[in-house]
């Protein structure tokens, strides 16, 4: 499979590697399929609903999908919708990549090493990651470790409701301004007196 070169940049559709200047470039997989179709089909207006069934094959899409790849695509290649240098937008139809393409062969070990070097930057990536996930899961240990320390639980002691023990189950609150904030409060019983 060839490998297409435009201005500073080179498109491997083999390896999924976008270079400028030998440098890879990370894309996301819909934006890399939309740029690999419009330089695949340059100099021909590819409309919207050959992009959008190419590149979401099976899956119905909003067109705000394929405007955002474009827009990735574009501001990857420091390209704009008014100064296009390599992608055109023709109204209600679609879009056209304009730029000179040179097709080159892919055997280069230019792209085995911007792939290789892809893949150390997500090696990295991923260490950095991991590092910094056992750091957060070891101050957090030492945070609870020292948390349990202050707080012991056989130092926690009950604090009783009410000072009424035995009545603690028939106690409820009345509102402010009653004559006993707590209803079921013993009462004093006068005898009745029958004459």
């Amino acid at each position: 499979m060839p490998r297409y070169t435009f201005g500073p940049f080179s498109l491997d559709p083999e390896t999924r590697v976008l270079l400028r200047d030998g440098q890879p470039i990370p894309m996301a997989g819909k934006t890399f399929d939309t740029l690999l179709i419009l330089v695949q089909n340059r100099g021909r207006l590819v409309d919207k609903d050959e992009l959008l069934s190419r590149i979401w094959a099976g899956t119905i899409v909003e067109e705000a999908n394929l405007s955002q790849s474009i827009f990735t695509a574009r501001r990857i290649l420091g390209d704009s919708p008014k100064d296009h240098r390599y992608i055109a937008t023709v109204p209600g139809r679609g879009y056209q990549f304009v730029a000179p393409v040179a097709e080159v062969a892919c055997a280069e070990p230019a792209a085995e090493k911007a792939s290789e070097g892809l893949r150390s930057s997500k090696r990295n990536r991923a260490l950095r990651f991991g590092v910094a996930g056992a750091l957060l899961a070891g101050v957090a240990m030492v945070a609870f470790w020292r948390f349990r320390q202050l707080t012991p639980a056989e130092s926690l002691e009950p604090i009783p409701f009410t000072s009424r023990i035995g009545h603690a189950n028939r106690h409820r609150f009345r509102p402010m301004g009653s004559r006993s904030h707590i209803v079921g409060a013993p009462r004093k019983i006068r005898p009745r007196v029958s004459t």
